[in-house]
């Protein structure tokens, strides 16, 4: 998918986030014009802008980033590391970054669970994965659509991370609307439109990710009452 207005007003709400070393899964486009970035830096941002296109790096710079490093399965883009994220994550990017970002990445992606874990274990201690993903009309855009459950029992403290923020913002909007966790009482949200999930987790210690395979909040609470 790459940064559109709504992944690039999210980045720069993630104030506190360390982008000194960042990770992106695809190399990301900017899907933004020079002119509406330029009114979000409050700076001339037409630098980043090569023949009307970029890519992501200069605004991650921008935000501090001394190093980028993006992952595809193709060097159709140009990513630094070929990888196909269906697969483990080589043991030297593990523990790697300050920040990982996936913009639209993983709803391609076959094998979602190592996927998702490869983006967790490339974050070190303390640093945040960040992800843009579709949540609502985009079927047939990929493999999957992403709910607010699966993010938040995934990115959870039984695999050593935190939600810090989870919204839905209509795809290209900056209508932000905050999802609280499930939590064991199943949501089902009604939205109108292409819509975006946007989530913040911080990785809070190391933990095996997928130790214990997550479950439906609803159903654990179900089982545990019926006991």
């Amino acid at each position: 998918m790459g940064f559109d207005r709504s992944a690039v007003h999210f980045l720069l709400s993630a104030r506190d986030v360390d982008f000194s070393r960042t990770g992106t899964l695809g190399r990301q486009g900017l899907h933004i014009s020079p002119d509406q970035l330029t009114g979000l830096l409050a700076e001339d941002a037409h630098r980043f802008y090569s023949n009307g296109a970029a890519f992501c790096e200069p605004l991650l710079e921008f935000l501090g980033a001394s190093e980028v490093v993006s992952f595809d399965n193709s060097d159709y883009e140009g990513a630094t590391v070929l990888h196909d994220f269906n697969q483990p994550l080589p043991s030297e990017h593990r523990e790697r970054f300050t920040a990982f970002i996936e913009a639209g990445s993983l709803e391609h992606i076959f094998n979602f669970p190592q996927a998702i874990a490869n983006c967790m274990e490339a974050i070190a201690v303390g640093g945040h994965f960040i992800s843009v993903a579709p949540c609502n009309n985009f079927c047939g855009h990929g493999f999957y659509q992403i709910s607010p459950e699966l993010f938040y029992r995934v990115l959870s403290p039984e695999n050593g991370f935190r939600v810090r923020s989870m919204m839905t913002v209509p795809a290209g909007g900056t209508d932000f609307r905050l999802v609280g966790d499930p939590a064991g009482q199943r949501q089902e949200l009604q939205l109108n439109g292409p819509t975006y999930l946007a989530v913040l987790a911080q990785r809070e210690v190391v933990r095996p990710i997928f130790a214990k395979w997550p479950q439906q909040s609803d159903y654990v609470a179900a089982w545990s009452q019926s006991k």
